[in-house]
């Protein structure tokens, strides 16, 4: 399954990926409410962070959630803005620090539908849309462990 993986080394930091993620799906600038959430790391790492999907975690978001409102559906976890009521659950679980809460509502990644816009705005290649690799999944939960 495609994911979209970050290269730190490549990240400009410019964080047009947020700004097209929100507006794309809320149709506002908010980089809280976007399914991409960028990390700092020092004074020169930026660490763009998006749902890996499953893909080396156990979806603990998932069994975190008290209100179902996240899942999981051809490989894509998606969360239902009808049934989310905000609480923060899914944040504690995520191991990667994926998720938001902005305005009463949990944002992650859902892959845009398989067409991700994050990926058509950067132009430096600091993250790419491609097939999921278990070191690399490693590596970033690692980056984002060890601050």
């Amino acid at each position: 399954m495609k994911i979209i993986m970050a290269y730190p080394e490549r990240c400009a930091g410019c964080r047009e990926c947020q700004v097209v993620c929100s507006l794309t799906h809320t149709g506002t600038v908010n980089p809280h409410k976007s399914g991409v959430n960028i990390v700092k790391r020092g004074v020169d790492i930026d660490l763009p962070v998006v749902c890996v999907h499953g893909n080396g975690c156990n979806l603990e978001c998932i069994s975190a959630c008290p209100e179902n409102a996240i899942s999981q559906n051809d490989g894509v976890v998606t969360i239902d803005h009808e049934k989310c009521t905000g609480c923060g659950e899914c944040i504690k679980a995520c191991p990667y620090g994926a998720i938001q809460i902005a305005g009463g509502l949990a944002y992650s990644c859902d892959l845009c539908g398989g067409v991700p816009e994050c990926i058509r705005v950067c132009t430096q290649g600091g993250i790419r849309y491609a097939e999921a690799d278990a070191e690399y999944v490693k590596n970033v939960y690692r980056i984002i462990r060890e601050g």
